[in-house]
């Protein structure tokens, strides 16, 4: 007779036949996908904003804040002559035109809020951002002597001094053109081509800024200006973004304007020198379209 052998306990699994125990996956799938919306919230807010209301409303808010700060840097033509003809007569033209080339320069320094690394000296150890920058220098030391002595420049002429004082007004309207015009032109063709273009122009009429004697040519002339310094304002900063990554076009273009700023500093002084010297607004024009030139050569 066949015994059965009775076992006390569990019954025994057969092996390979355990089952995991089930993973809490709702609750781990909910607690990531509400960390990922998180996350998400938190890169939306610190993104600048790309279309729509809000990214136009910034724009509107710097173009406000921009005026206000470039403003009376684009205007110091107007504080030139009253300080050279009124508040300031016992002092030199390159004397006052100091007030003005520090204020402007200062306004290329960077900004106080770190954002970045602010310098990389590797970056000009590239031929083409070193010679860039270098061009950029002298274009400074001669793109604003029109701003600054074409008023006082038009009232020693025997101009009316209402006229003159509207000069810089017609600078600075056919500016705002030059530089959307410019904008559009560098972006459909290569924006250096641009900015040999608007500097070469900026050249022949810088040349020729001093010789006009009537309302009607030196009124063209101060509409070429305008054109000539808004393409150049246009045109100078898109060159920077293909000197290396994109993620250092920031670094560049700062490092590149805060160097700038020593053309800016000593090139409205330096044309004030040459007419405390000779006492012609010619030889200005020549100091300056022969800078126009150099750049030009520079570039290219």
């Amino acid at each position: 007779m066949t015994r059965m052998l009775a076992i006390e306990g569990p019954p025994l699994a057969l092996v390979g036949t355990e089952k995991p125990a089930p993973a809490p996956y709702p609750s781990s799938l909910k607690d990531a996908e509400e960390k990922i919306l998180v996350e998400e919230v938190e890169e939306a807010e610190d993104c600048i904003p790309d279309g729509g209301l809000r990214a136009w409303l910034v724009v509107f808010g710097v173009s406000l804040g921009m005026g206000a700060f470039i403003g009376p840097m684009n205007a110091w033509g107007t504080w030139q002559a009253y300080y050279q003809d009124n508040l300031l007569q016992d002092r030199s033209s390159s004397d006052i035109a100091w007030i003005g080339s520090v204020q402007t320069a200062a306004g290329r320094l960077p900004g106080t809020r770190d954002l970045g690394p602010l310098f990389n000296l590797s970056e000009f150890k590239k031929p083409a951002c070193s010679v860039y920058v270098l061009s950029l220098i002298i274009n400074n030391l001669a793109l604003n002597n029109a701003l600054a002595y074409i008023t006082v420049s038009a009232i020693d002429e025997g101009f009316d001094a209402n006229f003159s004082y509207d000069l810089l007004a017609i600078v600075n309207a056919v500016m705002t053109l030059g530089q959307l015009v410019g904008g559009l032109l560098a972006d459909c063709y290569d924006p250096l081509d641009v900015l040999i273009g608007s500097t070469l122009l900026d050249a022949v009429v810088n040349f020729a800024w001093p010789f006009a004697t009537n309302v009607a040519a030196l009124v063209v002339i101060t509409v070429l200006i305008g054109l000539s310094i808004g393409g150049v304002y246009a045109s100078m900063v898109q060159p920077f973004e293909r000197m290396g990554r994109l993620a250092d076009v920031g670094m560049r273009m700062g490092m590149g304007f805060t160097l700038i700023t020593g053309g800016l500093v000593a090139g409205s002084p330096i044309s004030g020198a040459i007419f405390d010297a000779t006492g012609s607004y010619k030889n200005v024009g020549y100091y300056s379209e022969l800078g126009q030139y150099e750049v030009g050569s520079l570039i290219t």
